[in-house]
C-alpha cells in the first residue's frame, strides 16, 4: 500500500482537509493520513493492520461488516452526505456521528477502498438549531428554553464540583473511622468505655453513609458517577420491579404496568435505570397523596420529525426511540413547577419528607444514557413523565459478575498521590498497617521527583484523579515514561472531566470511587498487584 502511494497522490491524500482510510478488499486498514489519526485519537502505526471495524461503534459492527460487503459487491464512488450516519469511535470509548464519502482504485495489491471521513458532530448541532427556527418558534419561547438548558446545565456543574469536595471530605472521615473503629477492637470487651465509643463510631459511619449516598445522586444528575454501560431490557426491568414497585408504593395506590410487546433494547445502566423507575414511581405516588392509580407502560416509538421538545429544550432528533410512561392522576403541576422540577434540592415535599434529588437523579441517568425527558401535566389533571432512550438493535444481556474480595497484607512498595492532606494521611497510614512500604506526594510533579530519584523498586502507583497541574492520567503517564512496569490504580469521587478529556496520554484506567473503606481500598490494590479482575 505504502509503495503504491508513493507512486500515486500520497501527499494529496495527506493534507487533505477530512480523515483519510485506505482499506483493502479484506476490511483491514492499509494507510491514514494525520487527519484520522487525529479524529480517531490513535497513532497512525497503531491504525494500520487493523480492521475497519474498529473505529466502528460496537452495536453497528455487524451491520457494517455487510454495509461494506454489499458496497464492495458493487462499488460505486459515493459523496459525502445523503447517506445513512455511521457513528465512529474513537481509542478512548467515545463516539461521534460520521459522514463518509467512499471510491476505489484497483491496484497490483487488489481493489482499495478510499473513506474520507468527517465528524458530523457540528453540522448537526446547526442543523438541529435552524430546525428550530424554522419550527416558528416565537422568541420568547426559543428564549425560555435557552435558559433553562443553561440552568440545568449550570446546576449540574455547580453540583459535580460540591460533590467532588464533599467526597473528599467523606473519605477522610470514613478512613479515620475506620481506623478508629479497628483500635476500639483491640481494646478488651469488659471495657464499658469501648462500647459507648464504638456506638459514636457506628453513628459517624452511618452519616458518612447518608452523605455518599446524597453525593452519588448528585454525580448522577451532573452525568459523573461512575456506572457500566451495556444493553439493558427496559421491559425486563420494569417486569422485574412489579413486586418492589407494589410494596414500595403502599396499599392506598393501585400499580398498573403494561409492557409492550415488541424488543426493547437501550444501552444503559441496568442498576440506574431501576431508580428512574423506582423514583419516578415514588414521585407519581406523592403526588396523589398516596391514593390512586400509577400507570407504567413501555413502547416502541419512532420520531420521524422536528416538534417534539424535551426538559432542558432539547428537541428529540428522528428516530426509533424506547418510551417509559409513568402516569398519575394527582394534584399537576403549573409551568413555572414544570421548568424547574429537575433542580437539586428543589422540592414540592414539606421539610423532612424528601431530598429533592429524585427527579434530579432521573434527569442525569436519562441525559446519560443519550435519552430524553418530557413531561405533560396541568394543574388538577395529573402528570405524565415521558422517558425516551434510544432503541438498540443488540439482545440485552445481564451478565453477573462475580466478587472476591482479598483484604491480604501486602510487602509491596506503593507511591501515593493527593493533594488533599487529610486523604493523604488517611490512607498512608491504612497501607502501614497492611504492611506496605509507602511514599507519598503531595502533586503529580513531586510523584515525578520521587519516581526518578527513589533507589528502589516502586510496584505500585495509588493517585487521585482531579488534581490541579497534572492530573491523574498525565502524572501515571509521566511516571510509567520511567517506571513502565508500575501499576496504577486512580482514586476520584468526580472523574468525569478528566475521563472525558483523552487529549490527556492515555492510560489503562482501574478507579476506586471515592470515599472507599479501608476494606475496599485494599482489596482493590490486591487485585490491581496481582493482575487479577478489578472487584
Amino acid at each position: 500500500m505504502e509503495t503504491w502511494l508513493l507512486k500515486n497522490h500520497r501527499e494529496l491524500l495527506r493534507v487533505a482537509p477530512d480523515a483519510v482510510l485506505c482499506v483493502n478488499d479484506d476490511g483491514l486498514i492499509r494507510w491514514v493520513n494525520d487527519q484520522a489519526a487525529s479524529l480517531f485519537r490513535y497513532p497512525n502505526l497503531d491504525l494500520v493492520g487493523q480492521a475497519i471495524e474498529v473505529l466502528v461503534a460496537n452495536e453497528a459492527r455487524h451491520e457494517h461488516v455487510q454495509l461494506r460487503a454489499r458496497y464492495l459487491a458493487n462499488p460505486q464512488p459515493r459523496s459525502m452526505g445523503g447517506h445513512q450516519l455511521l457513528y465512529g469511535v474513537r481509542s478512548d470509548g467515545t463516539t461521534f456521528p460520521a459522514e463518509i464519502s467512499l471510491s476505489t482504485i484497483d491496484t497490483d495489491e487488489g481493489l482499495v477502498t478510499i473513506a474520507a471521513v468527517r465528524d458530523a458532530s457540528a453540522r448537526i448541532a446547526v442543523q438541529a438549531a435552524i430546525d428550530v427556527l424554522d419550527a416558528d418558534l416565537s422568541e420568547a419561547k426559543l428564549a425560555t428554553r435557552v435558559l433553562q438548558a443553561g440552568r440545568l446545565e449550570a446546576i449540574g456543574q455547580l453540583a459535580g464540583g460540591v460533590a467532588h469536595d464533599f467526597n473528599n471530605l467523606l473519605t477522610a472521615v470514613s478512613g479515620y473511622t475506620g481506623m478508629l473503629s479497628q483500635e476500639l477492637a483491640d481494646l478488651p470487651t469488659t471495657d464499658a468505655t469501648r462500647a459507648r465509643m464504638q456506638r459514636d463510631v457506628d453513628q459517624i459511619q452511618r452519616a458518612v453513609d447518608r452523605g455518599t449516598s446524597l453525593t452519588r445522586q448528585l454525580l448522577t444528575f451532573s452525568r459523573q458517577e461512575i456506572v457500566h454501560i451495556g444493553p439493558v431490557d427496559l421491559n425486563k426491568v420494569v417486569s422485574d420491579m412489579d413486586s418492589l414497585l407494589r410494596r414500595t408504593l403502599g396499599e392506598g395506590t393501585s400499580l398498573v404496568v403494561k409492557v409492550t410487546d415488541s424488543r426493547t433494547t437501550i444501552f444503559a445502566d441496568s442498576g440506574t435505570i431501576e431508580q428512574v423507575v423506582v423514583n419516578l414511581a415514588i414521585n407519581a405516588r406523592d403526588a396523589m397523596q398516596q391514593r390512586g392509580v400509577v400507570l407504567i407502560t413501555t413502547a416502541v416509538v419512532d420520531i420521524d420529525g422536528p416538534g417534539m421538545y424535551a426538559v432542558g429544550g432539547a428537541e428529540v432528533p428522528p428516530g426509533q426511540y424506547v418510551r417509559l410512561c409513568v402516569t398519575d392522576i394527582g394534584t399537576g403541576m403549573s409551568p413555572e413547577l414544570v421548568e424547574r422540577i429537575f433542580e437539586p434540592f428543589f422540592t414540592t415535599k414539606p421539610v423532612g419528607q424528601g431530598t429533592g434529588l429524585g427527579l434530579a437523579t432521573v434527569y442525569g441517568i436519562v441525559t446519560r444514557a443519550q435519552g430524553f425527558v418530557r413531561i405533560d401535566s396541568k394543574v388538577g389533571e395529573g402528570t405524565t413523565f415521558t422517558v425516551l432512550f434510544p432503541h438498540r438493535a443488540t439482545e440485552a444481556t445481564r451478565t453477573p459478575i462475580a466478587v472476591t474480595l482479598n483484604t491480604s497484607t501486602g510487602t509491596e512498595t506503593v507511591l501515593i498521590v493527593e493533594d488533599d492532606e487529610s486523604i493523604r494521611d488517611v490512607v498512608v497510614r491504612m497501607l502501614q498497617r497492611h504492611g506496605y512500604h509507602v511514599l507519598a506526594a503531595g502533586t503529580g510533579l513531586q510523584a515525578l521527583e520521587i519516581a526518578c530519584r527513589h533507589a528502589g523498586t516502586i510496584d505500585m502507583l495509588v493517585t487521585d484523579m482531579v488534581m490541579p497541574v497534572m492530573n491523574g492520567l498525565e502524572t501515571a503517564a509521566a511516571i510509567r515514561g520511567v517506571r513502565p512496569d508500575i501499576k496504577v490504580l486512580f482514586m476520584s469521587g468526580y472523574p468525569g472531566p478528566i475521563l472525558a478529556d483523552r487529549s490527556t496520554p492515555t492510560v489503562e484506567i482501574d478507579l476506586i470511587a471515592k470515599p472507599f473503606t479501608e476494606a475496599t481500598l485494599m482489596s482493590r490494590m490486591r487485585a490491581v498487584l496481582d493482575a487479577l479482575p478489578p472487584v
